[in-house]
């Protein structure tokens, strides 16, 4: 039976060694998924945006895919984002994700170059066939990609490949919902991929959140995602306004070394960013405590 992603799914950063941006610190990835297992995430999501995965080598994702797996021994699913620019490399990664025991894998549309409909369907097709007993997720963020899942591409590719069982949607566009979902069926999943709109997505009908912002901080995803499922929706609501504040101060991961800087703030460390990303100067980082520390969020490494 294939397994469905649910509830707070973190795409995780990517560990790396000070100094070295090729070299996975392994240390740093067992620490990054114990943290986040024991705050009551329900996922783990390498080698995506928030990770840098299209800035690390073809086989530093490898590594990290393997790793991420080895860590979490079957406490949460594992997911890993298996895209690339072209078919082959997708496919390459993908069967590398099967084969060392990852839950599924993720793929981002190919980027840059804009394609048909029929293009992006049989690229979809042609990966998801490869491994047809292997669960798939599409992962539409449009607005990075030049590339758009539309609902009626998503129809298309699930009557072909029915090993894709869900959808990662990285949209502010909330009125295509419930168009997904009608497609999706009860067996699948939609999971948004904007830490803003979680909870107004969850009301949706959506099942889950892949959030980047829970990597430094996983406790208001969870508090706010067991609040839904109780009903208890002043709550949830009360947890997605602290989201939008942490979001905000984080600069909503365009730039990945806030991430990284805070979750050192947390006591984990997680190495540099990936040129030609820059870490930030002490004047940002001192900038960065404080308004985090003014949220009142708990942060046990105090640096400033």
């Amino acid at each position: 039976m294939m397994t469905i992603l649910k509830g707070v799914v973190v795409p995780i950063v990517t560990p790396l060694k000070r100094g070295n941006q090729d070299k996975i610190d392994e240390d740093g990835v067992e620490k990054l998924c114990n943290f986040l297992i024991s705050k009551g995430i329900q996922g783990l999501f390498p080698c995506g945006t928030t990770g840098e995965g299209f800035l690390l080598l073809k086989e530093t994702r490898k590594e990290l895919a393997s790793l991420v797996v080895k860590k979490t021994r079957g406490r949460v699913p594992v997911v890993i984002q298996t895209g690339c620019i072209n078919t082959k490399s997708t496919i390459e990664l993908t069967k590398h994700a099967r084969d060392v025991g990852a839950d599924g894998a993720a793929i981002v549309s190919p980027f840059f170059y804009r394609y048909s409909l029929d293009d992006l369907k049989d690229h979809f097709v042609t990966v998801a066939k490869s491994v047809p007993d292997f669960p798939i997720y599409l992962y539409n963020i449009p607005d990075n990609t030049n590339n758009d899942i539309t609902p009626e591409l998503l129809k298309s590719i699930i009557d072909e490949a029915n090993n894709v069982v869900g959808i990662k949607y990285s949209h502010f566009d909330l009125r295509r919902i419930p168009e997904y979902l009608g497609y999706l069926g009860e067996n699948r999943a939609f999971l948004t991929g904007v830490d803003e709109l979680v909870y107004p997505s969850y009301m949706l009908g959506a099942c889950g959140c892949v959030a980047g912002n829970a990597n430094v901080f996983p406790e208001p995803f969870v508090r706010l995602y067991d609040a839904f499922l109780k009903g208890d929706y002043i709550e949830a609501k009360r947890q997605q306004d602290l989201i939008i504040k942490i979001a905000h101060t984080l600069k909503r991961g365009a730039h990945l070394c806030y991430y990284k800087m805070a979750l050192q703030f947390r006591g984990v460390e997680v190495g540099d960013v990936v040129s030609p990303q820059k870490r930030l100067n002490k004047e940002e980082i001192t900038d960065l405590y404080r308004k985090l520390k003014s949220l009142g969020l708990p942060l046990e490494n105090p640096i400033c």
